[in-house]
C-alpha cells in the first residue's frame, strides 16, 4: 500500500518517486515491495548540489537514483581490478571471442573440412582471461575506512530523497561508529563519488555474461559442424571441446559466485 501524502490528501499517492511527494519524516512502502523507505533531507552547498547534478547526468541518471547508489556504500572489490577486469572484457575478450565466432561463421558456411588447431587456441585464451579475472575478483578490498572531507563551503541547499530503510539504518550505525552526524557522513559519501557501485556489479555480471555466452553457443556450433562432417577421429576433437565449453561454464558461475560479495 502507499501513504497518503500532504499534496494528495483524498486520494492515495501514485507518484511515491516524484519530489513533489518527498516529504521530510515521512515513510512509505511500494506495491508489492515490503522494504520500508526512509526520507532523508540534508543540507548541502550549492557547489556540491551542482557536481551531484553534473554526475547524475554524466552516468544518465536521475540525481535521486545516483545518490542512493553512493550512500549503498563501498563494494567489497578495488578499483583498480575492476578497472582491468573491464578492460579485459572489452580488449582480450572481446577481440578473441570475434575470432571465434568468425570460425563458427565459416564452419556454418562452408561445413567442416578438416580440424582447425587455431580454434584451440583461441579458446585457451579465453580460459586464461577467465582465471585472470577470477584471481582480481578474489583479491578484495579489506579497507573499510571512511574517509572524511573537510566542511568550508556554506550549506545553502536542500537535498532530499528516499532510501530503504536498511541502507538508513547502515548510515546512521557508521555515522556513529565515526562520531559524527549521519548529515555530515551522507554529504562526505556524495562529495566523494565512488567509481563503482553496487548497481556497477550487477551490470558488469551482465556483461560477463554476454560477453561469454556467444563465445559458448559459438563453439557448440563448431562441435555440430565437426559431428556432421567426415574427418577422421573427429570424435576426439569434439570430445577436447565439450571440455572447453565445461571449463568455461564452470568458470562463468564462479566469477558470478565471487560478483555475489
Amino acid at each position: 500500500m502507499y501513504t497518503k501524502c500532504k499534496h494528495q490528501k483524498n486520494d492515495v499517492c501514485k507518484m511515491y518517486t516524484s519530489e513533489k511527494c518527498i516529504q521530510k519524516m515521512y515513510t512509505f512502502k511500494k506495491r508489492g515491495d515490503m522494504t520500508s523507505k526512509k526520507i532523508i533531507r540534508v543540507r548541502i552547498s550549492k557547489q556540491l548540489q551542482e557536481e551531484i547534478i553534473k554526475e547524475a547526468q554524466k552516468k544518465k541518471k536521475r540525481k535521486s537514483a545516483y545518490a542512493r547508489e553512493q550512500l549503498d556504500g563501498q563494494t567489497a572489490f578495488k578499483d583498480t581490478n575492476l578497472d582491468t577486469v573491464y578492460q579485459k572484457l572489452n580488449n582480450e575478450i572481446h577481440s578473441t571471442g570475434l575470432k571465434i565466432n568468425y570460425k563458427a561463421r565459416l564452419f556454418n558456411t562452408y561445413g567442416a573440412l578438416n580440424i582447425d588447431s587455431e580454434i584451440h587456441l583461441l579458446i585457451e585464451n579465453i580460459i586464461v582471461e577467465l582465471s585472470e579475472i577470477i584471481k582480481l575478483l578474489r583479491d578484495l578490498n579489506n579497507s573499510e575506512d571512511e574517509i572524511l572531507s573537510e566542511e568550508e563551503e556554506k550549506k545553502t541547499s536542500s537535498f532530499s530523497l528516499a532510501v530503504d530503510e536498511k541502507i538508513y539504518l547502515k548510515l546512521k550505525s557508521n555515522a556513529k561508529k565515526l562520531k559524527i552526524s549521519t548529515s555530515r557522513l551522507i554529504r562526505n559519501r556524495l562529495s566523494n563519488p565512488l567509481k563503482y557501485t553496487k548497481t556497477d556489479i550487477l551490470i558488469l555480471k551482465k556483461k560477463i555474461h554476454y560477453k561469454i555466452y556467444p563465445i559458448i553457443s559459438n563453439i557448440e556450433q563448431i562441435c555440430f559442424q565437426y559431428a556432421e562432417s567426415n574427418i577422421r577421429n573427429i570424435y576426439m576433437e569434439i570430445n577436447q571441446l565439450n571440455n572447453y565449453l565445461e571449463k568455461i561454464t564452470k568458470m562463468e558461475n564462479e566469477i558470478m559466485f565471487c560478483l555475489q560479495e
